[in-house]
């Protein structure tokens, strides 16, 4: 009896201690969970930092050079019709004073035509009465052509230039032609000159027509105004295309970028402190405040916008190279300490 209650109480121990132990092992059992998670995750980061260690930094450009523009000199939006009007001014003056000097020489044949036709008349004349009848007859012959010489002239609406002053003309346009167009390859660019050329030729092609063909004055003016807008307009569109201007960027664009260039950097900065460290960040911080102020200093220089460019691509290729060059030497410098 005294065997069966022993039996009895040590199953009733084991019976309760069976039941207890479940509860106790639950109890330790979150604490060695969230550690075991915790360890596993901080192994995981620590093999994703390996890894992204071995991958090359992430660098994007610092600076979009794709959208620069050059505050530069503005074009005179009627240099062509200013041109057009001088050269029209010359050629009218030289025109009137050759019109003068022909009207004259062709009234004084006329002249002389008709006192050779008296003189003539009076040594055919073998009487007074013949006489006065033979001038009568060349005094009304001299009549009837002055007055169509005066009508002719009277009725002309316009002087009409001859070859000769047209030649003149185009030859003293196509000199002023180079001129503007030196000006625009120095303020736009060569690739703006180039297809600047033919435009102009054309246009003092048609001038020139214009000057010989026109009717009446009105019309000649409203053709040359309209040769000239065209051509104007014509250039405008090439170079808004294809200029490559002298100047500088303005100061708000100027901030833009560089707001632009620090947030890029910043971003860079945030992904290389979690792998390298605080030290790693301030030597990433002196190559970029480099890269910064040559940045600006470029941007406020007058130069043409395609050499802007090109030092700013160089720029961002030397900012890259730079920051793996960093990275490379961190790299390094983890192997020997690991190796310690």
């Amino acid at each position: 009896m005294h065997k069966q209650i022993l039996l009895l109480s040590l199953f009733c121990v084991v019976f309760l201690s069976a039941c207890q132990r479940p509860a106790e092992e639950n109890k330790s059992k979150f604490p060695r969970q969230a550690n075991i998670e915790k360890y596993l995750q901080k192994a995981k980061d620590v093999s994703r930092m390996a890894e992204d260690r071995k991958k090359d930094l992430p660098v994007e450009d610092l600076i979009n050079s794709t959208v620069l523009t050059n505050v530069s000199q503005e074009m005179e939006m009627d240099f062509l019709a200013q041109l057009f009007e001088k050269n029209k001014k010359s050629l009218e003056k030289r025109l009137l004073e050759a019109y003068g000097q022909k009207t004259s020489d062709q009234l004084g044949a006329l002249m002389r035509k008709h006192t050779a036709q008296a003189q003539q008349s009076a040594k055919e004349a073998s009487s007074t009465d013949e006489l006065a009848k033979k001038l009568e007859e060349v005094f009304a012959t001299q009549e009837k052509e002055l007055n169509e010489f005066l009508a002719l002239h009277k009725n002309a609406s316009r002087l009409t230039p001859d070859q000769q002053l047209l030649d003149n003309a185009k030859l003293q346009l196509s000199h002023q032609t180079e001129e503007l167009l030196a000006k625009i390859r120095f303020d736009y660019g060569d690739r703006s000159a180039e297809l600047a050329a033919p435009v102009l030729d054309k246009a003092v092609q048609d001038y020139i027509y214009a000057m010989a063909s026109a009717a009446e004055e009105t019309a000649l003016q409203q053709k040359i105004d309209e040769i000239a807008s065209q051509a104007e307009e014509q250039i405008l569109q090439i170079n808004a295309v294809h200029a490559d201007p002298v100047g500088v960027v303005e100061e708000e664009k100027i901030t833009s970028l560089r707001a632009e260039m620090i947030t890029a950097h910043q971003t860079l900065e945030s992904y290389v402190e979690p792998l390298y460290g605080k030290e790693a960040v301030l030597q990433m911080r002196k190559v970029f405040n480099d890269v910064l102020e040559k940045t600006g200093r470029t941007l406020r220089e007058k130069q043409r916008l395609s050499q802007k460019k090109q030092i700013l691509e160089g720029l961002n290729a030397a900012y890259r190279q730079q920051m793996l060059e960093l990275q490379k030497n961190w790299n390094l410098k983890l192997a020997a300490a690991e190796k310690k």
